[in-house]
């Protein structure tokens, strides 16, 4: 397994090595500043510790209610494989996955319905009298609505509809915490990896599919996502009703801003991006973070505790192709990105678009308690995200051996 730890090692080596050089060249951050303080206790560094894991039976027990893990569970020193031939705590290739009597593929054929009928129903609107005549003041007043970066609005009967459960079941998704919230404080969560279309994010803190609600009592949670998503009639009502809101400066700064966020309050960015999803791959955890320091400046301006999240599985419900260089299909997804900030990953599931059952295991890490700066230095910036680096790399030791369950490679935090 060697092989497969070096990026594990390398990146915390080189975190580590920004930090002392930030200190060696008199860049550190202010006394008030120069440690970082986690909410919690357990966390040791990536560099020190990276073969802990789960007990099996702490895993089971995450998915018991919609699979059971059949098959022989090795006991011996012997190495222990996934299907896809990397490392595991468990023998998975021989310990099977098999999904309990449900009902979780009705769910996604009524999603997709759901989402046909959204644009169904804009071009019978647009086209038909008299919903002609409603469909385009609708269509102008969504264009300039801005309802999306002052909080959404939330219907808390739907963000708890059973429906959203079975969806979870499906894979199945399972949120784990590594410690509690305070509810007096506001938390910014950064996500990863992005995954395809980041299913794993929708269903743990778009929704209460996982219990997020239970397992953080007072901690008002809104996902955020790219402003063109509330452009498209319908599909942006639902997405308000959810509570999803856009990834914006102005978002954030209400929600969790000193001044006009409350106490509890929380966002979650999707950090990686579009450029991210282009990575996606079964087995392979390649992230978009090194350059990312977008959402750190925020934390220290608004005040907000850091949250790393690891959602471990989110790669492997989709497959991706990539396109040849310099083919049509490369030119239109750099086309997409460069205009209107999404890409489209030329992904296929179990059958078309329909994603795979693989378990989805994301970790909630320890926060990490960020200083109010409003007009935070670029050294300050660096010094917390180099922070926010090793704490999701002491996620992913952790937890690697036991819940990703088709890794074939170790982590790279890439640029």
């Amino acid at each position: 397994d060697s092989q497969s730890e070096v990026p594990d090692r390398q990146g915390s080596q080189d975190i580590q090595t920004a930090v002392v050089r930030q200190q060696s060249e008199g860049r550190s951050c202010s006394p008030a500043t120069s440690q970082p303080s986690r909410v919690g206790e357990g966390q040791t560094s990536a560099a020190q510790d990276v073969d802990r894991q789960l007990p099996t039976s702490v895993v089971v027990e995450a998915f018991k209610e919609a699979m059971v893990l059949t098959g022989s569970l090795p006991t011996s020193s012997a190495v222990k494989r996934n299907s896809l031939g990397g490392p595991s705590a468990v023998d998975y290739a021989l310990a099977k996955w098999r999904p309990k009597k449900t009902q979780p593929r009705n769910a996604f054929i009524v999603l997709n319905i759901m989402l046909v009928a959204i644009v169904l129903g804009n071009l019978v609107a647009a086209t038909t009298w008299p919903l002609y005549y409603l469909w385009w003041p609708y269509l102008c007043w969504s264009l300039v609505d801005n309802t999306s970066s002052k909080g959404g609005r939330l219907w808390p009967a739907l963000r708890r509809a059973d429906y959203w459960k079975q969806l979870a079941d499906y894979f199945p998704v399972h949120l784990h915490a590594q410690v509690k919230l305070d509810p007096s404080k506001r938390y910014i969560f950064g996500y990863h990896p992005h995954g395809v279309i980041s299913l794993g994010a929708l269903l743990n803190f778009g929704t209460n599919a996982t219990g997020f609600e239970e397992l953080f009592p007072g901690i008002d949670m809104r996902l955020l996502t790219l402003n063109v998503n509330f452009k498209v009639p319908l599909h942006r009502e639902l997405l308000l009703w959810l509570g999803i809101c856009d990834a914006s400066a102005e978002s954030i700064t209400h929600h969790v801003g000193r001044c006009q966020g409350k106490a509890g309050n929380a966002v979650m960015l999707v950090v990686g991006g579009a450029a991210e999803s282009l990575h996606s791959q079964p087995g392979f955890y390649r992230l978009k973070l090194r350059d990312r320091q977008g959402f750190v400046k925020m934390a220290l301006k608004t005040g907000a505790h850091l949250v790393p999240v690891f959602s471990f599985g989110e790669n492997d419900v989709f497959n991706v192709l990539k396109p040849a260089e310099n083919s049509a299909a490369e030119r239109l997804q750099a086309c997409l990105k460069k205009n209107f900030g999404f890409t489209l990953p030329l992904a296929y599931g179990e059958m078309g678009l329909m994603p795979k059952r693989e378990p989805i295991f994301t970790v909630v890490g320890t926060p990490l308690e960020c200083p109010h700066s409003p007009e935070p230095t670029d050294e300050e910036i660096t010094w917390w995200h180099n922070q926010y680096m090793e704490a999701l790399l002491d996620i992913w030791n952790e937890y690697k051996n036991s819940v990703a369950f088709n890794r074939v490679a170790g982590l790279d935090i890439g640029g």
